[in-house]
């Protein structure tokens, strides 16, 4: 709550600079890396699933 009270209250010339480094600090957690890795395994499975590889004989 203080770095958001801190941001806040920054004068204007410091944002938007501000406004991202307080993002970063705020927001970056081990959790954070979980569900982006778990979103990217899901997204590369799926990918690999809608492109069969080419020995299969049903397709041409």
């Amino acid at each position: 709550m203080r770095i958001t009270k801190s941001v806040f209250h920054a004068p204007a010339e410091a944002h938007p600079v501000i406004d991202t480094l307080a993002q970063g600090m705020l927001f970056e957690s081990q959790a954070k890396f979980d569900r982006m890795q778990a979103f990217l395994d899901k997204k590369s499975a799926k990918q690999s699933s809608d492109n069969p590889s080419s020995d299969n004989p049903d397709r041409t």
